[in-house]
């Protein structure tokens, strides 16, 4: 693959990453701003959200930063591949990340109309017996029991923000 397919690659996932980054902080102000404070339930989806999209915008200058020989090098080598943004796709979107992108899509759906824990446990165990093959059953089964646990401890009961 060459340096402009890599490129392309690298906008492309900035570009996707930066859409779920701007939805998810325009998700979280509408849930922050239902219930303002430190302390409820939209005050980290809003942090995370704004780092999500702090980062992606960071991601993307740094993608920009090449040097003339690279441009130089990608133009000469542009003229040689035909398609680069196709060749990008189909390695940028293998099986398992067409996968766990299902996997996520579902779990939004899902989180407004069963909630939180049941939807993510449900993700959890969904994507992480497509990534095994169905394998490993036991260990998925107690990993998500164990963080599904730690969450509810944690977020509920130490820091007392009530999840959905």
């Amino acid at each position: 693959m060459n340096k402009k397919t890599d490129r392309t690659r690298s906008y492309l996932m900035i570009f996707f990453m930066l859409i779920i980054s701007a939805a998810a902080l325009i998700g979280s102000i509408k849930i922050y701003v239902k219930r303002p404070g430190l302390a409820d339930a939209g005050m980290y989806p809003l942090l995370m959200s704004i780092l999500m999209v702090i980062s992606m915008i960071g991601a993307l200058f740094q993608t920009r930063r090449l040097s003339k020989e690279a441009k130089k090098e990608a133009k000469e080598e542009e003229k040689s591949e035909g398609n680069s943004i196709l060749a990008a796709l189909k390695a940028e979107f293998p099986a398992r990340t067409v996968f766990l992108g299902a996997c996520m899509l579902g779990y939004g759906v899902l989180f407004h109309f069963i909630g939180f824990y049941l939807s993510t446990g449900l993700f959890m165990l969904v994507s992480m017996l497509g990534l095994y093959r169905g394998k490993k059953v036991k260990m998925i089964v107690c990993v998500t029991a164990i963080t599904l646990a730690c969450i509810y401890l944690i977020i509920e009961k130490v820091f007392n923000i009530p999840l959905p």
